[in-house]
């Protein structure tokens, strides 16, 4: 099955079109759906060809994304990729080098699901070569939102319910995990850093660097307490700790 491609966007359409190229320079032909909140969104996206733009009526990306999940249809193969992709790195020894076969990529990544008998794959959230290793992992792994691919799922699965309204991608991976008994993941792959922060629109653009902070806290402290078999708050920093099964 050739999966479909959602993009998720918001106050993006320059750099979106950078992302259109990369999936192109990517020999990944299928016409992208571009989910957007409103009609005013909208028309700013109007000069962007080679699209399905959709919009949801929804405000932020955890409801964004679960709106995205009702829309396909129930094992339907999607591959979900960030407005702001700027593509997938490499480790090579102990350097990051960029990886240019996210077609191939793809591919693989369903079969090893079917595999693994799971509905989830993606990439190494760490970026740095010294913790990364060229393997494909079976297991309880954070799947980073930035570009992942999954079966879609019946009863709302891999919806979030988060309180803090993000975390959205560590939500669906203990989801995942808790049902299929892992995701897999390509540990000596990650996506090249997208320099958050730096350009407009996105996320970022509706709260700060303190606000985000704490919604993180409050989003962590939840999955923690709603799967405290699977992860725990870190003992330093922000963040959860996964546990190995």
């Amino acid at each position: 099955m050739i999966p479909k491609i959602a993009i998720p966007s918001f106050e993006r359409p320059d750099i979106l079109k950078n992302t259109l190229k990369i999936l192109i320079q990517n020999n990944i032909k299928e016409r992208p759906y571009v989910f957007l909140e409103n009609k005013n969104q909208l028309d700013k996206y109007k000069n962007i060809e080679g699209c399905n733009f959709v919009i949801t009526n929804t405000k932020g990306i955890q409801k964004k994304r679960n709106f995205i999940y009702n829309y396909f249809n129930v094992n339907q193969y999607v591959i979900s990729i960030d407005d702001d992709f700027v593509g997938i790195d490499k480790k090579n020894n102990k350097k990051l080098l960029p990886f240019n076969k996210i077609d191939e990529l793809i591919k693989i990544g369903f079969l090893e699901m079917k595999k693994n008998n799971t509905c989830l794959f993606g990439l190494n959230v760490v970026a740095n070569p010294f913790f990364m290793k060229n393997k494909i992992q079976f297991g309880n792994y954070l799947i980073p939102a930035g570009f992942y691919g999954f079966i879609n799922q019946p009863n709302k699965l891999m919806h979030s319910t988060n309180p803090s309204g993000i975390c959205e991608d560590q939500e669906m991976s203990l989801k995942v995990t808790k049902i299929f008994g892992g995701v897999v993941r390509f540990s000596g792959l990650t996506y090249s850093n997208p320099k958050y922060g730096e350009t407009e629109g996105g996320i970022q653009s509706l709260f700060d660097n303190k606000k985000r902070k704490k919604l993180n806290e409050i989003g962590c402290k939840y999955l923690a307490e709603l799967f405290p078999d699977l992860c725990e708050i870190k003992s330093k920093g922000i963040g959860l700790r996964y546990k190995r099964r």
